[in-house]
C-alpha cells in the first residue's frame, strides 16, 4: 500500500477566485476547474487543516449586535440633563471602551457649568471575578436602561447607578460576569466532508478550530504542529467540484470578517 498526498490553498477573496460571498465575509464557495478526485479503491481518505490565516477582528460592540449605544446623566443641582452616544462599531477591550466613554465626556457640553474632566465615569476591570466595576462622581448617574445600551457586554443588568442621583461619588460592581469575548475560538465549516471533527456527539461539518493567538485587530497565524485528520472516505471514486467554507465562532455562530479575507491549507491524504 501506498500513501499519497497532496495539497491546496483556499481564500476567500474574490480576486482570488472565490464566488457566493456571503455579505459579512463568513462563507464563500470554491468552483474547481479540476475537481478533487480520489481513486475508487482509496483507502483512508483524510483531510487536515496545516494552516489557517484569521483576523481577529470580529466586533464586539455593534449596531448589528444591538449593544452600541452609551448614556449617562448630569445634574447640576437645578436639572437633569441626558447625554447619549453611539459607539463606533469595533472590537473593545475594556480600556478601549474606557477612552471612549473620557471622550464621551469630553465632548460633553454642560450649560451651565464647566466642561467635565473625563474621569467622572469609570469601568474597571475586576479579574478575580470577571466582572467590572463601574465609579460614578458625584451628580452622575450612568443609564443602562436605554435600548441597545452597552451595559450588556459590562455585565449590568438594566438599572440607573446610582438611582437617584446622589451627591457622593458610587462604585457597582456588575450583578453579571462581562462578556467582551464574542469568539473565543473561530471554527470553519466546510461542505467536503459530511459531519467533520465532532462536537460532543454532533458534527457540524467542522474542518479545524482556531484558538485566538492574536490581540485585537491582528492576524491569526494558525500552524497546528498535530492537524486533525478528519475522515473523508466518502470521497472514495467520487469528485468534488464546488466546496464551500464558513468562519463560526465557538457556538457555530456565522463571524463578519468586516472587510478582511482568510485563508487556509488543505491537505489531502489517502491510501491506494
Amino acid at each position: 500500500m501506498i500513501e499519497k498526498s497532496f495539497c491546496m490553498f483556499f481564500n476567500s477573496s474574490i480576486q482570488s477566485g472565490a464566488s457566493n460571498k456571503s455579505t459579512n465575509g463568513s462563507r464563500f464557495d470554491v468552483d474547481l476547474t479540476s475537481p478533487i478526485i480520489f481513486p475508487s479503491d482509496a483507502k483512508y481518505i483524510t483531510l487536515s487543516v496545516i494552516q489557517a490565516n484569521v483576523w481577529n477582528n470580529a466586533f464586539n460592540i455593534s449596531e448589528e449586535r444591538g449593544n452600541n449605544q452609551w448614556s449617562f446623566n448630569y445634574d447640576d443641582g437645578t436639572s437633569t440633563t441626558n447625554y447619549q452616544s453611539t459607539i463606533p462599531d469595533g472590537l473593545y477591550t475594556i480600556n478601549a471602551l474606557q477612552d471612549f466613554i473620557v471622550l464621551s465626556l469630553l465632548n460633553a457640553t454642560p450649560a451651565p457649568g464647566t466642561p467635565f474632566n473625563g474621569d467622572e465615569i469609570q469601568i474597571i476591570g475586576d479579574t478575580s471575578t470577571n466582572k467590572v466595576i463601574i465609579f460614578v462622581k458625584a451628580d452622575f448617574q450612568v443609564d443602562f436602561t436605554i435600548a441597545n445600551s452597552v451595559r450588556t457586554i459590562l455585565g449590568f443588568n438594566s438599572q440607573l447607578i446610582p438611582d437617584p442621583i446622589v451627591p457622593t461619588d458610587t462604585f457597582e460592581t456588575s450583578e453579571n460576569i462581562a462578556s467582551f469575548n464574542f469568539v473565543d475560538t473561530y471554527q470553519i465549516r466546510s461542505t467536503l466532508v459530511n459531519n467533520g471533527i465532532p462536537t460532543n456527539q454532533s458534527g457540524f461539518g467542522i474542518i479545524t478550530t482556531i484558538p485566538i493567538s492574536a490581540p485585537p485587530n491582528s492576524l491569526i497565524v494558525y500552524q497546528p504542529q498535530n492537524p486533525l485528520e478528519v475522515d473523508i472516505s466518502y470521497l472514495a471514486g467520487n469528485k468534488k467540484t464546488v466546496i464551500q467554507f464558513e468562519l463560526l465562532n465557538q457556538d457555530f455562530e456565522s463571524v463578519s470578517t468586516n472587510g478582511e479575507d482568510y485563508s487556509l491549507v488543505i491537505k489531502f491524504k489517502y491510501v491506494v
